[in-house]
């Protein structure tokens, strides 16, 4: 009776050790689950509150006195890309500017040059005189958009600065009569002034430059896309000025 139960004992024994060499071997069984969770992470989605959050100090407002109109001005929006102070916005926001003020997260910029235009496309780059700015995450491309696609939209409409809208993406690749590229399509409300203005994914990247809406019908909102973005910004030039570049503009 004593050597069998001194054998089961023994034998108890070398069931857990071998259980125990199996465990490290397979890291505990965690990790796929720790190599989905890092997944995860890297695709992490942000709610509109915290995303609205996050990206209200690097929201631009941009405001212009009419030069043929002492006392008028008009206005839209941008966004910061480089903590050096680069801006994109629309074209046509600047179009007949020879001064403006831009306004990021509570300071005022009036020292404002042109590094790159394409009214064509309604983009440009300005910039400014600041450093440690907040850059926002700007998309490869769209074309990891999807159809759907929750979106968020923040500018300066009617002057209401830093207002958030949201919505879905109607439609990824939209040809509008006068351009040679295609919109994304939105119902993410924009109103007058919201031109330049972020078009957020739920990732917390920007895919594209709220440009215009049709005031005939209801939700018909579009954007430039982010691709044409990167190409303005791979080919900045010498600083202009605004006179120089938009001046001769209608507003």
């Amino acid at each position: 009776m004593f050597k069998s139960h001194h054998w089961r004992r023994v034998s108890i024994k070398a069931i857990f050790f071998v259980i125990a060499v199996l465990l490290l071997i397979t890291g505990f069984g965690c990790s796929s689950d720790e190599t989905d969770q890092t997944d995860d992470t890297a695709d992490q989605l942000y709610s509109i509150a915290d995303l609205a959050e996050l990206a209200g100090q690097s929201i631009a407002y941009i405001e212009a006195e009419d030069p043929s109109f002492p006392d008028y001005y008009w206005f839209g929006s941008g966004f910061v890309v480089s903590a050096d102070g680069l801006i994109i916005t629309n074209y046509h926001v600047m179009e007949g500017a020879i001064d403006v003020i831009i306004e990021v997260n509570g300071q005022i910029y009036d020292n404002v040059t042109v590094l790159a235009a394409n009214e064509a496309w309604d983009l440009a780059v300005l910039k400014i005189d600041a450093s440690g700015l907040q850059p926002l995450s700007l998309a490869a491309s769209i074309e990891q958009s999807r159809l759907g696609e929750e979106v968020m939209a923040m500018g300066n409409p009617e002057g209401f600065k830093r207002t958030v809208s949201d919505g879905i993406i109607s439609t990824l690749y939209r040809r509008l009569d006068g351009f040679d590229f295609d919109h994304i399509q939105t119902t993410a409300p924009i109103s007058k002034g919201s031109s330049g203005g972020p078009l957020f994914n739920m990732r917390g990247e920007v895919i594209g430059v709220n440009t215009l809406t049709y005031m005939t019908g209801q939700n018909l909102n579009f954007a430039v896309p982010i691709d044409l973005v990167h190409d303005l910004l791979d080919n900045l030039g010498q600083a202009r000025s605004l006179a120089e570049v938009f001046g001769s503009g209608s507003t």
